[in-house]
């Protein structure tokens, strides 16, 4: 599968990578971890039910997935923005108005996220 492979699969569980490393500090070779989106009313039952098959129970809020996600994504759109400003700043009078264009539809997708 690959790391591009684990890195899609753990952005599609909703974990963010403070997450996973607090798991793998723990994780005993020769062991597994299992990532489940559970929306659970008592914590108690599922872990006395881990803890019993000498499992343990790791909780992230989705939430603060979520905010983490969206400025990443945020961020990445203001560095492309940046870098097509620069590139405006030096291409020919075609090439700037096809530039300009790409720069307001990132600006409104900012627009968009804010």
């Amino acid at each position: 599968m690959g790391l591009t492979g684990i890195n899609r699969d753990l952005h599609a569980s909703g974990v963010n990578s403070h997450f996973v490393n607090d798991v793998a500090a723990l994780l005993k070779p020769g062991k597994f971890a299992m990532v489940a989106d559970v929306n659970e009313e008592h914590v108690s039952s599922i872990d006395s039910r881990m803890e019993a098959m000498g499992g343990a129970v790791f909780r992230t809020e989705k939430k603060a997935f979520e905010y983490e996600v969206r400025t990443l994504e945020v961020a990445q759109v203001r560095a492309q923005v940046d870098q097509l400003k620069r590139d405006e700043l030096t291409g020919t009078a075609n090439g700037r108005a096809m530039i300009h264009a790409q720069i307001t539809s990132l600006d409104q997708k900012l627009r968009e996220a804010m």
